[in-house]
């Protein structure tokens, strides 16, 4: 069937678009939470694997840098664009103050 091949490939450009925000966020992470984090993303296979990485990587990134905040709210809009449901208990429904 022709829509489950689009159904399929579209999926799978969601986790890579989720895969690559994660990865460019853990490349932020100094120290060994981010090597440790930077492999486990590396490793994921399923999107599944990046929501269970999700509240370490955003408690790890630096509020000294500019970015993290960046990273934060991409982080935010790719996982609830895969994960829609009950998000309101798990996210914040503001991101932390960022320290300038």
């Amino acid at each position: 069937m022709p829509e489950d091949r689009l159904a399929r490939m579209a999926a799978r450009r969601a986790f890579v678009d989720l895969k690559q925000v994660f990865i460019r966020a853990a490349a932020d992470v100094e120290g060994n939470i981010g090597q440790v984090l930077q492999h486990r993303v590396r490793l994921a296979n399923e999107p599944v694997e990046l929501w269970r990485l999700r509240a370490l990587l955003l408690a790890s990134l630096p509020n000294h840098l500019e970015r993290s905040l960046t990273h934060r709210i991409e982080l935010h809009r790719q996982l609830d664009s895969l994960f829609p449901f009950n998000m309101s208990e798990t996210v914040p429904s503001r991101l932390p103050a960022h320290d300038a």
